[in-house]
């Protein structure tokens, strides 16, 4: 997914033919960082492996279009008030697939000079379009029916039961005494005949029932379960359901991508994770989440802290050779000096002073130096390591 505005783009992508995906149903063909597509990817793409052995121009990529197929496609009415699946009917889904949003390729993309962003390719799409997705699932007739019947499995129209499908032998006895006692007296009478075998009266059907389902033994229990509560309920849940119809509701947060333009801003936002967990308090995994984008951070930082060292040896190492070079040929310039005349405690007068002023105006450059190369990895964005690149906190598997 392309983030969202021009700015936030055009620092990760740079556009190399067509032009910017600007709809929910245009995309962009993702180069990777030599400007090349690999075969897998061509492959992703629905190229045949001939086509992708032959290589393909960025014309040919601008050609490309797609079907955007919702889950909810995959469903169609039956005559008796049912959905039915039709993803195992090649001719009825083709049908389904050519009904679907277009989604048409019109730019091809690679990555703007960023390390971190030299992936293998791919294709990318608008944030519009995911939000279209989300808002035509949701809108569709066989989740709203759903929703409209949360007891009801809509693909079945059997009831859901939160107690079927249990293993415990406590658990399934409870829910066939359970089952004995809704029947309606006459169904008791029925069921109690049916499996004794006797003619049981009404009266006296439930207790017949109840003292059978005592003396019973869990594996004799488990089998009048499955024949009994099983087969009367939907095998699936509304939960599942929905997840299979893909229902997502577009205000749970699920993710937070983090972009950092600069490494003094990882360290910033570093801070703010190692503060986070102290104001919030969330379920175990979270620390996961958090502990995986600090070490994303951290591993900068470990970088950035080991040149430090080295720039300011470098610095002072400058600051040395400025102050020694005098003294290396000082005996070579007195005996010049004696020459001309001067005493000997002239000449190393003139020396000394000669050292002091290399040696301070040596001092200033390297402290300089020092001075900008920290500044310039610390704060400012390095060309040979890229910006300060970004990282995912995935918010999916816990609840805040």
């Amino acid at each position: 997914e392309l983030p969202d505005g021009d700015a936030l783009q055009q620092a990760r992508y740079e556009l190399v033919s067509g032009r910017w995906p600007s709809r929910y149903d245009e995309a962009a063909v993702l180069l990777d960082s030599q400007g090349g597509i690999d075969r897998a990817c061509m492959q992703a793409l629905g190229l045949t492996s001939q086509e992708a052995s032959a290589g393909i121009s960025h014309t040919d990529l601008l050609r490309l279009s797609f079907r955007v197929m919702v889950p909810t496609g995959e469903y169609v009415k039956n005559v008796d008030g049912t959905w039915g699946y039709i993803g195992n009917d090649d001719a009825v889904l083709s049908a389904a697939v050519k009904a679907s949003l277009p989604l048409k390729i019109v730019g091809v993309l690679r990555p703007a000079g960023n390390v971190g962003q030299a992936g293998v390719g791919g294709a990318l799409y608008m944030a519009d379009l995911t939000r279209w997705v989300i808002n035509s699932v949701q809108e569709s007739a066989i989740v709203k029916e759903q929703m409209s019947s949360p007891a009801h499995d809509v693909l079945t129209g059997q009831p859901f039961d939160p107690t079927a499908h249990e293993t415990e032998p406590e658990a399934q006895r409870q829910a066939l005494h359970d089952y004995f006692v809704s029947l309606r007296v006459s169904e008791q009478a029925a069921l109690a005949r049916e499996l004794t075998g006797w003619e049981v009266e009404e009266s006296a059907a439930q207790d017949t029932l109840l003292h059978m389902l005592d003396a019973m033994t869990d594996q004799q229990a488990a089998e009048l379960y499955q024949e009994k509560i099983e087969s009367l309920v939907s095998p699936s849940s509304l939960e599942y359901n929905l997840r299979s119809f893909g229902v997502l509701d577009s205000q749970r947060l699920t993710g937070v991508r983090l972009y950092a333009a600069t490494f003094s801003a990882r360290g910033e936002l570093e801070s703010l994770l190692a503060r986070y967990p102290q104001r919030v308090i969330y379920s175990d995994s979270a620390s996961s989440v958090l502990a995986a984008g600090a070490a994303v951070m951290d591993s900068t930082d470990r970088t950035v802290a080991a040149l430090r060292p080295l720039v300011c040896v470098l610095g002072a190492l400058a600051a040395a050779l400025s102050a020694a070079l005098p003294l290396a040929s000082r005996r070579r310039e007195t005996a010049v000096l004696r020459c001309l005349g001067l005493s000997g405690n002239g000449a190393r007068s003139i020396l000394g002073t000669e050292s002091l002023i290399l040696g301070l105006l040596g001092g200033a450059a390297g402290a300089l130096l020092v001075l900008v190369l920290l500044r310039f990895t610390g704060g400012k964005q390095c060309p040979a390591w890229g910006t300060g690149g970004d990282f995912l906190l995935d918010f999916s598997n816990f609840t805040c």
